[in-house]
């Protein structure tokens, strides 16, 4: 049975997780900003999203979108 969720081992994201960690240290600083999380289908974007808000404070207010590949296109 394939494991699911935390249960899940998670390798070889350390760098962008830290990346996202520091961006939310410059937030809690007053410094706004924006992390874009992006790539092609299946590479783990969802689950390192899920996994970096997991350990995130609940004071927190995080945004999240979501967009299909075809409006990249759109002007």
């Amino acid at each position: 049975m394939a494991r699911t969720g935390s249960e899940a081992p998670f390798v070889g994201r350390a760098h962008e997780l830290s990346s996202m960690r520091a961006r939310l240290d410059l937030a809690g600083g007053g410094e706004p900003g924006t992390v874009v999380v992006d790539g092609p289908a299946g590479i783990g974007e969802t689950s390192l999203v899920r996994r970096f808000l997991g350990g995130v404070s609940a004071e927190w207010r995080v945004a999240r979108a979501g967009g299909d590949e075809i409006e990249t296109q759109l002007p």
